[in-house]
């Protein structure tokens, strides 16, 4: 009886040991192991430390972040000490103490107009022996921005005011392509309040080289390497830049910021404002591109009104009634414009958020044509 109460006992004993074993078993590494980042949205936070189980025996561990991230990716790091400083990534050695068992890592993601998606690694090395690191490298996918206009084919993009096939109001995208010979110059939209014109410049057919900008302050010309003011070079391509023409004090004021391959101008008269979005598109092969998107110009829902002209404005002004896609054919269908039913392909998300129409630019102008906008600057 005694052996046996004996060797339940040792028994009993030899299963606790090994709860205990396997409860403090100790994680190091990162937490969680991938984050999946939007350019240009918002930051995500990732963990890199001792996660469970019981401290290590050793005081302090010493580590690098051995991967020096690009800079499209910004980062800030603090440990889990309230009050603790943050700090840089690249090439930084770190320590992990019992108070400080964790590195928080807060990882945003800029534009990089490459239009496709990116992963980047970032990985930890830490010096002691001792230490097993479960999990040493973090996966960060970066996805291409949301807005299509911008990417591959150089699509135009806007909102217009409609009806359903119901006689609901609707607020559509539409998307085409504005065609001429190089050289031509055409006049995108214009503010008959703030007297603002923006025209563009083809490089050839349909890609866009040059874009002009005309207020009261002078003329603004963004090529593919350079931006310039009244025929002077302020700034080029490539890197972080703010730059304000006008006074404040006069509320008429153009405010440029340059970030890499992006570029916004925002105008201000103290009453109404424009805002475009002009990016630089660098192709792996042949010359790079300008694409243009007014991002704002005092519209409501991002509908241009009865003050605006040029291509958006009169596209913008036009009696639209959006039909549902022809059956069996998802991504055909009609769209009527001033009482004409013309072809339309609905192109992207099959969500109204992100899909247009895709139409061509002589039904748009009908009865006007592409050639009714061309303007010498």
């Amino acid at each position: 009886m005694e052996i046996i109460n004996s060797f339940t006992d040792g028994y009993v004993a030899v299963i606790f040991s090994m709860i205990i074993s396997l409860s403090s078993a100790t994680e190091v590494g990162w937490n969680p192991l991938e984050i999946v980042l939007v350019e240009g949205g918002q930051q995500k936070t990732a963990a890199f430390g001792v996660l469970s189980g019981r401290w290590p025996s050793v005081q302090r561990i010493s580590c690098t972040f051995e991967d020096d991230l690009p800079s499209q990716l910004t980062t800030k790091t603090q440990f889990n000490i309230p009050g603790s400083p943050n700090f840089g990534i690249k090439s930084h050695p770190f320590i992990l103490t019992l108070a400080g068992r964790v590195v928080r890592v807060k990882f945003q993601a800029g534009n990089d107009n490459a239009c496709e998606n990116k992963v980047y690694s970032l990985k930890v090395q830490c010096k002691q022996q001792e230490i097993t690191i479960n999990f040493p490298t973090i996966k960060v996918i970066v996805t291409n921005t949301k807005d299509s206009s911008m990417c591959n084919d150089p699509h135009l993009n806007q909102k217009v005011k409609g009806i359903d096939e119901d006689g609901r109001n609707v607020t559509r995208n539409i998307c085409y392509d504005v065609y001429g010979t190089e050289g031509d110059q055409m006049e995108l939209i214009s503010d008959a309040i703030l007297g603002t014109s923006i025209v563009v410049e083809l490089r050839d057919d349909y890609f866009i080289g040059k874009v002009f900008f005309s207020s009261k302050l002078g003329l603004l010309n963004v090529t593919t390497t350079a931006i310039s003011n009244r025929g002077q070079k302020i700034t080029h391509w490539g890197k972080e830049d703010l730059y304000v023409i006008g006074e404040i004090t006069t509320h008429v004021q153009a405010v440029l910021k340059l970030s890499l391959d992006n570029l916004i101008i925002e105008y201000n008269d103290g009453k109404r404002c424009q805002s475009i979005r002009i990016v630089r598109i660098q192709q792996t092969f042949g010359k790079s591109y300008l694409n243009v998107l007014i991002e704002k110009s005092t519209n409501k829902d991002g509908v241009f009104d009865k003050h605006h002209g040029g291509i958006f404005g009169s596209i913008a002004n036009q009696q639209y009634q959006f039909c549902y896609p022809v059956q069996g054919e998802e991504n055909v269908t009609v769209v009527k414009i001033n009482g004409r039913f013309v072809k339309a392909f609905l192109k992207d998300k099959p969500d109204q958020d992100h899909q247009c129409y895709l139409i061509s630019i002589q039904d748009l102008l009908f009865p006007k044509h592409v050639s009714s906008f061309q303007k010498s600057l």
